[in-house]
């Protein structure tokens, strides 16, 4: 499978996730200066900022391997970015939610640069 349909495939499979868990899912693939984030959605009165990892097989590390510090600042400048271009004035995070062979294997909340 080509890597783009491997991430659309996955962004799919993780949007139906949030939904199970009462998610609104507003948009896709929002482009900012900084990066790209996979996914916004809504919860609650919380704007969440998803980036999704996928893997096909179990080997090579987990997915969460994949969200570098420089990939974590740059998804924070896009996360506000954002927030200051919608006027949110409420709460916000962002989350990251692992796919591996075709499953959500993992939903972090609140990932934060250390």
């Amino acid at each position: 499978m080509h890597s783009v349909d491997k991430g659309k495939t996955a962004e799919q499979q993780a949007c139906v996730f949030l939904q199970s868990l009462g998610f609104e899912i507003l948009e896709l693939n929002v482009r900012t200066p900084f990066g790209e984030i996979d996914i916004l959605a809504k919860t609650a009165e919380i704007l969440v900022f998803v980036e999704v990892k996928s893997k096909l097989s179990s080997s090579g590390g987990e997915a969460i391997e994949q969200v570098t510090p420089q990939k974590l600042l740059h998804m924070t400048r896009s996360a506000q970015a954002i927030v200051q271009r919608l006027h949110w004035s409420g709460e916000y995070r962002i989350d990251l939610i692992c796919i591996e062979q075709g499953k959500v294997t993992d939903h972090i909340q609140n990932l934060e640069l250390s």
